[in-house]
This record gives C-alpha cells, structure tokens and sequence, in this order.
C-alpha cells in the first residue's frame, strides 16, 4: 500500500512540475516579447518562433490558433521549413 502511494504521489509531483515548468517558460518568453498573449497568437508569432528555433513553442501557439492536435500542428510547423 505505502509503495503504490509512494508511485502515486511521484507521478504528481512529475506532472505538476513539469506544469510549472511550462508556466515559467512562457512567461519568460513573454517578458522577451517573443511568445505572444493569451488569445492573441498570430501565424506571424508562429512564424516568428519558427524561424528563432522554438519549434515547440511555435507548435504551441499553433494549437492556440487553430484548435487542432499536436500531430496536425507539428505538421504544419514542418512545412513552414
């Protein structure tokens, strides 16, 4: 019983510090001004992120725009080039 508890309370800890981590990291792009605002991604802030190497980011924003999964997103940052 303590050894599944133990497993369980890791496996949150790794999901909300992997949250967190996501949270920071926006915010500091966002600080740079190079990750748009809540609802106000743009192609051109993919493209731009694209273009600076934050292909996840710009996937990211991608998803924020168009609503689609990560698999169509990351598609479509591919043939951005």
């Amino acid at each position: 019983m303590n050894t599944l508890f133990l497993l369980i309370a890791v496996a949150i800890l790794l999901v909300l510090g992997s949250q967190v981590y996501v949270t920071v990291i926006i915010a500091k792009l966002r600080r740079s001004g190079d990750y748009p605002l809540p609802g106000q991604a743009t192609m051109a802030d993919v493209e731009r992120l694209h273009k600076q190497g934050l292909s996840t980011w710009a996937m990211r924003c991608y998803r924020e725009i168009h609503g689609c999964s990560l698999r169509q997103a990351k598609e479509a940052i591919e043939k951005l080039g």
